[in-house]
């Protein structure tokens, strides 16, 4: 940024911004990503620059969804997936599949996410770009999952993470892992939900992703609370409220408070679970 500025490079200052929105997307600090996001629109802007600054308008829309601004999320996120079709650049089009996707999943249309992701996997397929197309294969099966249709998202999640690990990707690794979790839950295999959960928590805590942890939490608490565990399911459903509550994501964070109610009512802490409720 120091270079930037010292050249007056509108174009180096967005590059810059974008870099650093996508650092914090990649860390859990969504408030980095949002700051940094709307300055990197802003400098595209100046410089006359749509390819950038549409990705960064899309990174903007994701980092409003985790703060739970549902409907300015998928307005932002609309309008930036019109200007990518429009601009006729394949790479900048598979960002935006991508990340609208993920928009629209969490602001409840995963069969459109689902469309959309099929749509950033062929790019990505012809353009070569191994990567992208592994993030998206990870992605699509969780639309899978959200949809209920847990053999198909298990069957694209690991399909994903043998991508993921062909290409070292530790970050997609972690949430692969993540999310194979949670499909294995779904399907019933709670010893295969545990394993995959637990070493997601190890990727996510090497790369220093503090809210990918937390949602790694929030699922191994589901997975120890249905075995019957419930001291250790409410040891880690705290320990993602606390971090998902700092963090200003709402919704996993009440999920999590949801997850603490049931588990002093499994423990007959009748009191503690009539509080939490009326918290929830």
């Amino acid at each position: 940024m120091a270079l930037a500025n010292h050249l007056e490079d509108e174009n180096r200052r967005a590059e810059v911004h974008l870099r650093r929105a996508e650092y914090g997307w990649s860390t859990g600090d969504y408030s980095v990503t949002l700051t940094e996001a709307e300055e990197a629109a802003a400098a595209a802007r100046r410089a006359d620059n749509p390819l950038i600054e549409v990705r960064a308008i899309a990174r903007k829309a994701r980092a409003q969804t985790r703060f739970g601004d549902v409907g300015v999320a998928v307005a932002t996120t609309e309008e930036a997936l019109a200007r990518a079709r429009d601009l006729g650049d394949e790479p900048t089009l598979m960002f935006m599949l991508d990340a609208a996707a993920g928009t629209f999943n969490e602001t409840g249309d995963p069969a459109r996410a689902a469309h959309l992701k099929h749509q950033s996997i062929d790019l990505a397929r012809r353009l070569g770009e191994r990567n992208a197309e592994a993030n998206s294969l990870g992605d699509l099966g969780f639309d899978y999952l959200t949809l209920g249709l847990f053999k198909m998202g298990r069957a694209a999640l690991e399909q994903a993470l043998q991508l993921a690990e062909a290409t070292g990707d530790r970050r997609a690794i972690a949430y692969d892992l993540q999310n194979l979790g949670l499909a294995y839950f779904r399907s019933g295999d709670g010893r295969a939900a545990r394993h995959a959960l637990e070493r997601s928590l190890t990727e996510l805590a090497a790369i220093g992703d503090t809210v990918g942890h937390a949602f790694s939490l929030r699922y191994l608490g589901l997975v120890l609370e249905h075995a019957g565990d419930a001291h250790g399911a409410a040891r880690r459903f705290a320990e993602a409220r606390a971090v998902l509550a700092s963090s200003g994501i709402p919704g996993a964070a009440a999920d999590s408070l949801a997850g603490l109610a049931r588990c002093a009512l499994a423990q007959g802490q009748l009191e503690e679970a009539r509080q939490l409720v009326h918290e929830l």
